[in-house]
């Protein structure tokens, strides 16, 4: 027998969980990383952080900003009643007739000119978008989700006069835009090329529109599409990450790291070490991975990478930059593009050396921390703190030397 727990996915989910992904495959051993961090209830319930679109209650109601909620079972005020606002939960998510219909009733464009009326004349006005090409200004707006593509349009005068084009209707089908759940868009084992390059976009995202009635199917569709957005995150994201340095929970100390350190301050989340086959249920975060690194004395700069989920941002992983190294010293996941960087002044120079951080701390982890040298300063956060515990616990009198880290989910 396995020791370690399987964790059973319903198929027709399964197969929503490959079209998010598509191209690419499930990456089996991080998804099954992922759920083995996750926290579960008494009951072997995987706790997202979310309540699966109102499926599931969580509690407290009422608790302190810190707290964490946790699922405790179905809303049992809908079970068993078939007229429930919660009835479309047992429909099937996958085959939408209203989808197929939308598509096939917009598989024509009947009108493909789309003019503005609205002057691109400036008037003097100052508009920092009026010197962008228009091929500029369509690229970022495709960017841009819909709402924030109405502000714009009301605040520049550059984007209200630019027609949206089938080519901005499209786009609002990529998969982590508002219509990404109606796949058969752009699938090619639905539309092909040529059906994709003559359908009327805008028709299809108006039939699809949230203000119509929609069918139980294509709510049950939307819920699940939704809940699954940030895990699909997770598993396309590619961080990077030392696996020389990252060590399984019950792995030894790199041989860089002095082994008479006996004594270690601790901060972190609700957070369980790895010791054997775990508990099937019951279980707070898990840490499964773990990373030692020696501090090099000429710190120049740290990088913070923050990552969100579930509308809560963390702390991923730490680029180190020095004057010792030719290459960054990486602890966790660094994620480009997503980095926080904080200027630390060397050993000579008035702003001493590094000697510590103020972190807030969440029941999932670490939230945000500032760094503080042994001049004194103390930089602005990098994450999110507000409403979280914030301690000083890591603050030391002198430069750190080392620091160890623990994670719950590796590559």
């Amino acid at each position: 027998m396995h020791p370690y727990p399987a964790f059973p996915f319903h198929e027709l989910c399964w197969k929503l969980l490959q079209k998010m992904l598509h191209p690419h495959p499930v990456p089996l051993e991080r998804f099954y990383d992922i759920c083995l961090s996750c926290p579960t209830d008494r009951k072997g319930w995987l706790d997202w952080g979310h309540d699966y679109g109102q499926l599931m209650d969580r509690l407290p109601v009422d608790r302190y900003p810190w707290e964490d909620v946790y699922v405790v079972g179905y809303v049992k005020r809908y079970l068993g009643d078939e007229d429930s606002p919660l009835a479309y939960f047992k429909s099937d998510p996958f085959h939408v007739p209203e989808i197929q219909q939308a598509i096939e009733e917009s598989r024509e464009r009947r009108d493909s000119r789309n003019f503005s009326s609205i002057s691109p004349i400036f008037r003097g006005e100052p508009d920092c978008f009026a010197q962008l090409p228009q091929e500029i200004l369509e690229y970022i707006r495709i960017l841009l989700p819909s709402h924030s593509v109405t502000s714009l349009r009301m605040a520049t005068r550059s984007f209200a006069s630019l027609p949206l084009n089938q080519s901005f209707w499209a786009s609002r089908f990529e998969p982590f835009n508002e219509r990404g759940f109606i796949f058969e868009a752009r699938d090619p084992e639905y539309s092909t090329p040529s059906e994709q390059r003559t359908r009327d976009w805008k028709a299809l995202y108006l039939k699809t529109s949230s203000s119509v009635v929609s069918s139980k199917e294509m709510m049950n569709r939307k819920r699940i599409w939704d809940s699954m957005r940030d895990l699909v995150d997770l598993l396309l994201e590619k961080p990077l990450v030392d696996p020389h340095r990252v060590r399984s929970i019950q792995g030894v100390f790199p041989g860089d790291v002095s082994q008479e350190i006996a004594m270690w301050r601790s901060v972190g989340g609700d957070l369980d070490p790895r010791e054997g086959p775990p508990a099937p249920s019951g279980m707070p975060c898990t840490s499964i991975w773990e990373q030692t690194v020696s501090f090099p004395t000429k710190l120049r700069r740290m990088a913070v990478s923050i990552r969100t989920f579930n509308g809560k941002q963390y702390v991923s992983g730490l680029r180190l930059v020095s004057e010792e190294h030719d290459q960054d010293l990486l602890i966790g996941y660094v994620l480009p593009g997503k980095e926080k960087y904080i200027d630390i002044q060397g050993p000579h120079d008035e702003g001493g050396q590094l000697n510590g951080f103020v972190v807030a701390v969440g029941p999932r982890g670490i939230q945000a921390l500032r760094i503080t040298t042994t001049a004194g300063h103390i930089s602005k956060w990098a994450g999110c703190p507000d409403g979280l515990p914030q301690t000083v616990r890591l603050c030391m009198k002198n430069p750190v030397p080392t620091l160890r880290a623990s994670f719950d989910v590796c590559l």
